[in-house]
């Protein structure tokens, strides 16, 4: 939101504008459970229509008062750089505030930024983190699909200073399996397994590196 919008905590949400996305089911799912992070519900705000890629040219009219965005990106620095912003901090919450996070967006946890938009040097911010999978279709050949791994790998130190969060798809960071899908099981033998189960029963204290903030 805004740095003048008076709101500081998400409570504070409780009667200002809140975008209810057009077509955008997950996105309006993350927004409800970051609602009951504050104790609050759709019923406790005011719901604009709104589609993803307007909001940032409705926060610098007021047309809503706070937006589901990146932290990164050309739009919402612009933003910062006309209207500068602050992001609601997400973590050290109790397990009773991160109750309905599991149904409504099971795909995340609470992760630490340090780079983007309305950050100073220095500064951590605390909002959801989600892995972004690279997917292919299942008939595409093995060693195609090899070979673009390869690649990822290979040119690694090139691109990994490129934005905040590129560093992401180092070998060191890179989530070996989903942490949720339709279709996915997490074999019982993964760590990864036992890291997805607690990822909210440790939200106060989670330190994340793999995946993207909003």
């Amino acid at each position: 939101m805004r740095e003048d919008s008076g709101i500081d905590t998400v409570e504070d949400l409780k009667g200002r504008r809140w975008p209810r996305l057009i077509a955008s089911t997950s996105m309006n799912r993350k927004l409800e459970a970051i609602l009951n992070f504050g104790g609050l519900t759709s019923a406790d705000v005011e719901l604009v229509d709104i589609s993803y890629s307007e909001q940032v040219e409705a926060m610098k009219t007021g047309h809503i008062d706070a937006f589901y965005q990146n932290v990164v990106g050309a739009a919402v620095e612009e933003l910062d750089s006309q209207y500068p912003i602050k992001w609601l901090n997400l973590g050290g919450g109790s397990p009773e505030q991160y109750a309905t996070w599991e149904r409504l967006a099971p795909m995340v946890i609470p992760g630490e930024f340090t780079h983007g938009a309305g950050i100073e040097p220095g500064e951590v911010g605390v909002n959801m983190q989600y892995s972004i999978p690279l997917t292919t279709l299942a008939d595409r050949p093995k060693d195609e699909v090899k070979a673009l791994l390869g690649l990822i790998k290979d040119n690694y130190d090139s691109y990994k200073d490129a934005t905040p969060d590129a560093h992401m798809f180092g070998v060191d960071e890179v989530l070996l399996y989903p942490s949720s899908s339709p279709s996915t099981r997490v074999p019982s033998n993964s760590s990864k397994r036992s890291d997805a189960g607690r990822r909210i029963c440790n939200a106060a204290t989670t330190r994340c590196s793999k995946g993207k903030n909003s």
